[in-house]
């Protein structure tokens, strides 16, 4: 929902609501200071976890609700849910509550693309299971890389 395309076509970012609030200090355990007392999530992460009342959960890296500090690679996982959605028409770790999505995410395990969307080639979907992978580092290290990456795939299945 915080993606549209304009009138030729290209896909433009809605909102960068969260963007401004990187730099929240941790919470102090006061009343209604956490926005994640939903999730019992303990105070070593509160700092990352502090924005989510705010934002949109669902998309929000394993590092981040690690409490890891702000990187790339957060953002970068958030773009491969969204292309893992694109593909298989369903959230990679869909649940029945926010919870659910949240713990999913926490676990790492994602379910191949293939399993919802059975056309998908397979080096897309072994791309997708290492852009989503739990593991920071055996994620795309920036935007250059993904789209390297996404570039290979393209010409690989192209032809």
């Amino acid at each position: 929902s915080n993606i549209a395309f304009d009138a030729s076509g290209t896909p433009k970012l809605l909102d960068f609501g969260l963007s401004y609030l990187l730099d929240v200090a941790p919470l102090d355990g006061t009343e209604g200071a956490s926005s994640d007392a939903w999730l019992d999530v303990s105070r070593s992460r509160a700092s990352a976890m502090s924005v989510w009342g705010c934002g949109t959960p669902l998309y929000v890296a394993p590092d981040v609700i690690d409490g890891a500090a702000p990187s790339p690679a957060m953002d970068l996982w958030s773009v491969a849910v969204v292309l893992y959605e694109s593909i298989a028409g369903r959230h990679p770790f869909a649940g029945a509550t926010v919870r659910d999505v949240v713990e999913r995410i926490r676990r790492g395990e994602v379910p191949d693309v293939r399993t919802f969307s059975p056309a998908c080639p397979e080096p897309v979907a072994a791309f997708l299971a290492t852009a989503l992978s739990r593991d920071r580092l055996a994620r795309p290290a920036d935007a250059g890389v993904l789209r390297a990456h996404l570039d290979h795939l393209t010409a690989t299945i192209e032809h």
